[in-house]
């Protein structure tokens, strides 16, 4: 509540109605954007406290929000780029693996990461002490469901994004050289699977 009495604006608006005309304001709403994502990750946290059953599958997760399940397998593992850990080849392999299993073309899963995971998990990367472990199941398919429905594939497969979002992926340019290595490795899964054996 505090945070609102200073003019920030309300955890329910979108990083991508906030305003960038002035420095003024787009000091503003970055402050906004790093307050809206300490305030997820500390509910985030919370909930996995709070919870006395064991965590959630991603699959339990997806119906109980009427998600499809293999979308929700997408981005819990294009959610592993966002994570405060690093991320290495086994960890790269380990997402081509789990994407390369699912039935999206590689258009519809790089929509995926840039529109429906990235918007909901890049804020972790800027928190002194983000998830490391993996997100909560939860939370994770609520935020992308939510994104998901803002960006359509493909009715929105082109559409620009708010502007803090398109600068806080370029300053993380490291997921993209990640995201570059997982698709490649994802298409050359594809091939090999529907090669004809010898």
């Amino acid at each position: 509540m505090a945070v609102q009495g200073r003019g920030l604006p309300p955890p329910a608006v979108e990083l991508e109605q906030l305003d960038f005309h002035t420095p003024k304001k787009a000091a503003r709403s970055f402050a906004a954007f790093l307050v809206h994502s300490l305030h997820d990750w500390c509910r985030m946290v919370t909930m996995e406290d709070e919870q006395s059953d064991p965590p959630t599958s991603i699959e339990h997760a997806a119906r109980r929000h009427n998600v499809d399940p293999d979308r929700a397998k997408a981005w819990d593992a294009w959610s592993n780029l966002f994570l405060d850990s690093p991320v290495d080849d086994s960890c790269i392999n380990y997402i081509a693996w789990l994407l390369a299993a699912t039935p999206f073309s590689i258009a519809e899963i790089r929509h995926i990461l840039k529109y429906e995971v990235e918007p909901a998990c890049i804020g972790n990367l800027f928190l002194t002490a983000g998830q490391w472990a993996g997100f909560d199941a939860e939370w994770l398919v609520t935020e992308c469901a939510k994104h998901q429905r803002a960006y359509p594939y493909p009715k929105c497969a082109n559409k620009r994004r708010g502007i803090f979002l398109s600068l806080a992926s370029l300053m993380m340019n490291h997921t993209a050289l990640e995201r570059d290595s997982v698709i490649a490795q994802v298409e050359q899964s594809r091939v090999n699977d529907s090669s004809p054996e010898i």
